[in-house]
């Protein structure tokens, strides 16, 4: 899908793309937001920058997330699945951008293509390992590697008694010219929590790094890029930020949870508007929305918002949400619907608060943000931006 840069919204009917944005609803996405707040995350400290660009920039928009951290003066850029990162080196070919692109998920089939392309890919396992100089042997490059230990997470990574193993393929394969450890790195488990527990964990895991450093040390290889922390880490915990950080959800203006304290200025870079597609009058006693779980106490002005959970709006939301129209903060009521969700828009005694074709600020404006969406759906921002706007047109917003 295409992105457009637009102040207003566009006249319909003049091409494919017009037709896109006259659909009733649309994301509108900040690239300078992006570029700032990485600008701002950057400036922390003097370890290099990641920007996490993975499910589709969370939900922003991958190549305009690219761009905009590119802007910034970030040189690496995160992705987890091996498709995503061809799309953005392709992406970096077409722009004419020098990026490094670092992978982690992938099928071993691929890595002629990743490694061909001059993507880094993340091993775990000896296995990965041979995979890789295979590929880098066909291909005639040199695979660019990173190890990739299990420090707590107990997810991606080798154990402690396995990176031995995993260190020791490498040193092999470097030897004979088909791979580079271009980094060592690992994923931090409960960065984002304040309490006792929380550091105490933080501060094991980044012994484990340490020690699993010092494995690669003994094997006589480089360590490469050295990067343990993603947002939680890079904020609340200094000594984890080693060579780089990788920011995900920091660099979208979200704190990866409210324990974490995020840098002045850092803000969101999404909204999310809808037009109203009908406004009317409904009488007292009537039901809304399926199984009737809301009724109305008096007649009132009713208003619907082309939105839902086929497009991110989450059901578990229904009944607790609010948005805003014409700057009146307005209760979402009933059950949200697959594709719509019903507003109160005042006492049938007045006029209502808003007209058909009135835009709603459904999230971000002065609506409510990802974190009030999460709270009320009993999930997370994460899961929240990266589910948004599913068949929505997306737009840059205008430069400032």
């Amino acid at each position: 899908m295409s992105v457009l840069s637009v102040t207003e919204w566009p006249t319909p009917g003049r091409d494919l793309d017009s037709a896109m944005a006259s659909m009733p609803a649309r994301i509108i996405v900040d690239p300078a937001a992006i570029t700032a707040n990485l600008m701002a995350l950057d400036a922390l400290s003097e370890a290099e920058s990641m920007s996490v660009i993975k499910a589709n920039g969370y939900g922003h928009g991958r190549d305009v997330v690219a761009q905009a951290a590119v802007d910034a003066g970030v040189r690496w850029l995160g992705v987890a699945q091996g498709s995503e990162a061809l799309q953005v080196a392709e992406w970096a070919a077409r722009s004419g951008t020098e990026v490094r692109i670092l992978t982690w998920i992938y099928d071993p089939d691929s890595l002629p293509l990743l490694i061909g392309a001059g993507i880094d890919v993340s091993v775990s396992e000896v296995s990965h390992v041979l995979y890789a100089a295979t590929a880098a042997a066909e291909c005639g490059r040199v695979a660019r590697i990173h190890l990739k230990i299990d420090t707590g997470m107990s997810r991606g990574g080798a154990t402690a008694a396995d990176f031995r193993l995993l260190v020791a393929a490498a040193a092999q394969a470097v030897e004979v010219g088909h791979c580079e450890v271009a980094g060592v790195w690992s994923h931090l488990a409960r960065a984002d929590e304040a309490g006792v527990e929380g550091r105490e964990a933080t501060a094991a895991q980044q012994r484990e790094f340490d020690e699993a450093l010092a494995v690669v040390k003994a094997a006589g290889l480089g360590a490469g890029i050295r990067h343990l922390a993603a947002s939680a880490g890079g904020l609340a915990h200094p000594g984890a930020r080693y060579d780089m950080v990788r920011w995900g959800i920091a660099q979208y203006g979200y704190a990866p949870s409210p324990d974490v304290a995020m840098p002045a200025g850092v803000r969101p870079a999404l909204r999310v508007e809808a037009r109203l597609t009908l406004v009317k009058r409904v009488d007292a006693g009537r039901g809304i929305s399926y199984g009737a779980l809301a009724r109305l106490d008096e007649a009132r002005w009713l208003g619907i918002v082309p939105l839902g959970y086929a497009n991110g709006i989450p059901r578990l939301a229904s009944g607790k949400a609010w948005v805003s129209v014409n700057g009146h903060r307005v209760r979402q009521l009933g059950r949200i619907c697959m594709d719509q969700f019903v507003i109160d828009l005042g006492s049938a005694d007045r006029e209502p608060l808003g007209s058909v074709g009135d835009i709603v600020d459904v999230l971000g404006g002065a609506g409510p943000d990802a974190a009030e969406w999460a709270e009320w759906a009993q999930t997370i921002p994460y899961e929240i931006l990266t589910g948004m706007g599913v068949g929505v047109a997306r737009r840059l917003a205008a430069p400032v």
